[in-house]
């Protein structure tokens, strides 16, 4: 089985207000994105599932079934910000090897009251810590440049539109 981890540059206060907004044409502007179409066309509850973070009604703490709400958390995403180019392929033990990705893993994710200690994982930088990440330039392990390029593409393309940045292991 493969590791991923795909990131978006997001506009962390709009997906934010999001939560309990009751706003239902979230949803609607969500499914009609391009992410949004292919999804539902294999996860019939991705409506539902918008919906019930529109409503403030999803399960939160350690109650929450990370897949359920995985594909909905990307789907806003993809709604409020843009997905960075390319994808961080590592193991659970590439990422042992690195601190950097360790880090990013375990920090808030997105809707800091929804925490999973599911597989996969939703995680989170601010725009603050969007540059302090990039000025810190961690060293990683030479077997992982290209990995290590990937990332720092990500911490860039955020930091120069001023965005948060989201990941999603899986």
């Amino acid at each position: 089985m493969g590791y991923g981890i795909q990131a978006y540059a997001v506009n962390e206060e709009q997906l934010d207000a999001v939560w309990a907004s009751n706003d239902e044409g979230v949803i609607d502007r969500a499914l009609a994105t391009s992410l949004g179409a292919y999804r539902s066309r294999s996860d019939s509850r991705l409506r539902e599932l918008l919906g019930a973070i529109v409503r403030g009604t999803a399960p939160v703490g350690n109650t929450v079934d990370a897949h359920d709400y995985l594909y909905a958390m990307e789907v806003l995403c993809a709604l409020y910000g843009t997905r960075a180019e390319g994808e961080i392929r590592l193991s659970p033990k590439g990422i042992d090897r690195t601190p950097e990705m360790r880090l990013f893993l375990r920090s808030s994710p997105p809707f800091a009251r929804w925490r999973s200690r599911d597989f996969p994982v939703v995680c989170a930088w601010g725009k603050a810590q969007v540059e302090e990440r990039l000025a810190s330039q961690q060293s990683w392990p030479a077997a992982l440049d290209f990995e290590r390029e990937i990332y720092l593409s990500w911490l860039r393309f955020a930091a120069e539109r001023k965005l948060s940045l989201v990941g999603f292991y899986y």
